[in-house]
């Protein structure tokens, strides 16, 4: 069957194919528009990931100003070739989506331009929604650690729940939250104070001040360990000392005590309260100490140490 110049015309005006693709579709549907268009759909469809590498060297940029001149829009998209990008199809979808940004409002043009407090709110967000219903609250510590997950080591960040003291329902959460969320490998549950109101970052490096404060603190741990009489009882206990500051009361102080066998895997370690409240009195008055946490994370997800 002979196919026209026009139809051929017609064809490559609607769907921006070129002229071979547009001749043998319409001679496969014997003529047929409507059914050309169709077939070159499927056949886009299923060729899609072939021209994914292709390059794309022509295009549109479009302006958008808002009424009132206060947001405006600077894109540009590009295509293959410059017969699509002066189609009216062309045109009426680079200006849809250059109205489209403007109506979102982006923060930020990829996601590695984003301030990392700004992934981290985000983090933080959807980490509560998924504690919606449970009396905890989650925050998202400015601090990173490594981890185990899956076959590989992890560098993510930590997340400290807020509310009442019940292991059962703090190991349920802290499994939820690491299997939810691939960006946190650890959770810690504030022990002192009951609410972070402000979480800041501390300039601070190695020095005797900071390490004296934490041999302390660490001291204390073992002290009371022993004359509770249940020191071999635990299988390890950290004492990490993180330069944030919690409600400027001062550093923070996490205890990390484990069960385990082999260290290959490891859980926490549930301390009776009596214990933990006295170790959290001891550990405030030492100076420049203004907050303790207790790891809640089992290994994996965490490493038994923090790095």
């Amino acid at each position: 069957m002979a196919i026209s110049a026009d139809k051929v015309k017609t064809l490559r005006e609607r769907t921006g194919v070129g002229i071979m693709d547009c001749k043998s579709a319409l001679t496969e549907t014997n003529g047929d528009i409507d059914k050309a268009v169709e077939q070159l759909r499927k056949k886009g469809i299923a060729s899609a990931d072939k021209r994914a590498g292709r390059e794309t060297s022509q295009g549109l940029v479009e302006t958008y100003i808002h009424p009132g001149s206060q947001l405006g829009v600077l894109l540009e998209v590009n295509c293959e070739t410059d017969f699509v990008a002066k189609t009216d199809d062309f045109k009426s979808f680079v200006r849809d989506i250059a109205m489209q940004i403007a109506a979102t409002g982006p923060r930020a043009v990829s996601r590695e331009d984003f301030l990392q407090e700004e992934i981290d709110k985000e983090l933080e967000k959807n980490i509560n929604e998924k504690l919606n219903g449970t009396s905890y609250n989650a925050r998202v510590l400015p601090v990173k650690a490594v981890g185990v997950q899956g076959d590989n080591r992890t560098y993510s960040n930590a997340v400290v729940i807020e509310g009442a003291m019940n292991y059962d329902k703090l190991e349920d959460i802290s499994t939820k939250i690491t299997n939810a969320f691939p960006r946190v490998n650890r959770v810690v549950y504030l022990l002192e104070p009951k609410q972070a109101v402000t979480i800041e970052v501390q300039e601070a490096y190695l020095t005797n001040d900071r390490i004296e404060k934490l041999k302390e603190a660490d001291s204390l741990v073992n002290w009371i360990l022993n004359d509770k009489e249940i020191y071999n009882e635990v299988w390890q206990f950290p004492v990490i000392l993180l330069p944030i500051d919690f409600n400027s009361g001062g550093e923070v102080i996490v205890l990390r005590p484990v069960y385990s066998k082999e260290a290959m895997t490891a859980k926490f370690a549930k301390l009776g309260s009596v214990i933990l409240d006295e170790m959290v009195d001891k550990i405030l008055e030492v100076k420049g100490i203004g907050a303790v946490m207790l790891d809640i994370t089992h290994k994996p997800p965490a490493t038994i140490e923090w790095e």
